[in-house]
């Protein structure tokens, strides 16, 4: 995927927002990851915040407006960046719990679904796709329609066989790999921690 200016410029400030920590940690899905990105954190700073938004924005019109109802966001990375575009497009918002509710009205799925929706699910990282699958099985259970799943950062792990077989497909703004060689290139990271970003591709 071909990377422009407006996009290093908003991974040059991706970097220096902090989302990027390497260590040792463990992943919502489980996995363990020598690098963690962090992009709750940017709901703290405006302007990037607004650069985000706007990335997000630019590849939900190459999707369509037309080809899709709804915009699904996936708790709790998620919800922070679709809740503003289901604004922003006018189109209806709902979420998936994390969690089952046991109470109340015990909802997996928040907000007003019509049957036969097309829904566009948005979250922040791909990486094992688990939040993903559960978010499909929930909508499927609704009586949903997904063709298009988008996120900001692909962490390119091989992990989504599972939408190429339901003809899903997955959007995103960049690669790990983009993140990598743009941060390299800039001098913001070294040669041993861009290796470091990249140990995970296509593992």
């Amino acid at each position: 995927m071909s990377i422009d200016q407006d996009k290093i410029k908003l991974i040059e400030s991706l970097y220096t927002s902090n989302i990027l920590k390497f260590g040792n940690f463990k992943l919502s899905s489980g996995k363990n990851s020598p690098y963690y990105l962090n992009l709750r954190i940017i709901q703290s700073y405006p302007n990037v915040f607004q650069a985000v938004v706007k990335s997000y924005l630019d590849m939900i019109n190459k999707i369509g407006l037309d080809n899709f109802d709804v915009i699904c966001g996936i708790a709790s990375a998620g919800l922070v960046f679709s809740s503003p575009l289901s604004f922003l497009t006018h189109k209806s918002h709902v979420y998936v719990r994390k969690y089952e509710k046991t109470y109340g009205l015990k909802n997996s799925l928040e907000g007003y679904f019509k049957p036969k929706s097309n829904v566009l699910v948005v979250d922040d990282i791909f990486t094992t796709g688990s939040s993903i699958q559960k978010t499909l099985d929930v909508i499927d259970k609704n009586s949903g329609i997904i063709n298009n799943v988008l996120v900001l950062i692909n962490r390119m792990e091989n992990t989504d066989n599972f939408l190429i077989q339901n003809n899903i497909k997955l959007n995103y703004v960049f690669s790990i790999v983009d993140f990598a060689n743009i941060l390299y290139d800039k001098s913001l990271i070294t040669n041993t921690q861009k290796e470091i970003l990249l140990s995970q591709f296509y593992l």
